[in-house]
């Protein structure tokens, strides 16, 4: 048997369905979801650093790490969520991640300018988050739009 005949075999009577995926959008769900584990490790290294070294108020740096966690999870269901939906070329899960994608802006947002202590370090890396949200938000809406317009026969 030759890899023709069974191919002509599998898609016998079945029409070709395109591919609605971006590899783009998965290059990019790929690489934020690393970042966003040195992220969240930064975090959490460089609050012990300012703990030790400047004065926080009490309920300060517990505001600022419980930010940090809801930031993890809002960030890790929010790359999940999208990288399913773009494999699986399932719309819920997109619309999902693409609520998300507001609170995480607003979480990296609070910590360029909001927090109590922001370092240059933190700026770089806080933008470098809002960079990976910006260049993956167009690319979900077109995705979206290219998923709920398909037509699966």
């Amino acid at each position: 048997f030759t890899c023709e005949f069974i191919k002509m075999f599998i898609t016998k009577d079945k029409e070709e369905v395109p591919v609605l995926t971006s590899l783009p959008l998965q290059i990019l769900f790929y690489f934020d979801g690393w970042f966003a584990s040195a992220y969240f490790v930064y975090n959490i290294l460089i609050f012990i650093y300012k703990g030790s070294f400047f004065y926080y108020p009490a309920y300060q740096i517990w505001l600022e790490l419980s930010v940090n966690i809801l930031l993890g999870v809002v960030q890790v269901s929010r790359l999940f969520l999208g990288s399913k939906s773009n494999k699986t070329e399932i719309m819920r899960p997109m619309l999902w991640s693409l609520i998300l994608t507001p609170a995480a802006a607003t979480a990296f947002a609070y910590f360029v300018s909001l927090q109590l202590y922001v370092l240059r370090l933190d700026i770089i890396m806080n933008s470098l988050g809002l960079v990976f949200l910006g260049l993956e938000l167009p690319l979900q809406l077109l995705v979206s739009f290219y998923f709920s317009t398909a037509l699966y026969i």
